[in-house]
């Protein structure tokens, strides 16, 4: 095989295994990509011949194998590129004001989670930002699996309190956490009086 530096041999290789190269590309790839698939693996075989290196035993799989990196490749690129014409960016392009109230917005959750007593972010933290189950939580913290959840849930209650709290009284909380919320503050209230 590393005899193969000056081409026609290699010209030879190509004309045979291309059919088998292009179907495993069709395989892996959308159809309009098959084809660049496909040359892209004989130029890279070709470069590792022409480098010292190449395949020491059979050829077509060695081809079928940087046929598949390529296409692995291509698809790993073209999953993080999404093509999006310019009028499409105009559309969804927040504007300044937009983006401040955005800001706004953040700043005022930031304050409503440091409203909170450390506990309930913690709780908070590990439940819905790291995806812990309050069993894991139980053994961790030596609790029970229920005292973690109504931990948890009291606590979603008090930062809905607090978002409430922030954003205002000209926005309600909607769904079954006014009452609950409700019942926080009269809690709360008892405590501190």
């Amino acid at each position: 095989m590393r005899s193969m530096t000056d081409g026609t041999a290699f010209a030879a290789l190509y004309a045979q295994h291309y059919p088998a190269a292009l179907r495993t590309a069709q395989a892996l790839v959308p159809h309009h990509a098959a084809d660049d698939v496909t040359a892209e693996a004989f130029a890279r075989v070709y470069a590792a011949v022409k480098a010292g290196g190449g395949p020491s035993g059979e050829f077509r799989p060695y081809l079928l194998a940087a046929v598949r990196n390529v296409a692995r490749t291509w698809l790993a690129a073209s999953a993080r590129t999404v093509p999006v014409g310019v009028p499409e960016l105009r559309q969804h392009a927040p504007g300044a004001g937009e983006l401040a109230a955005r800001n706004e917005e953040l700043r005022m959750a930031d304050r409503a989670f440091a409203r909170l007593p450390a506990r309930w972010r913690h709780v908070l933290w590990r439940t819905e930002v790291d995806g812990a189950a309050p069993a894991d939580l139980a053994r961790e913290w030596n609790m029970t699996p229920n005292a973690v959840a109504q931990l948890a849930s009291r606590a979603r209650i008090g930062l809905a309190v607090s978002w409430q709290h922030e954003r205002g009284t000209q926005e309600r909380i909607t769904g079954p956490l006014p009452a609950l919320a409700r019942l926080a503050a009269r809690k709360n209230a008892r405590r501190t009086a």
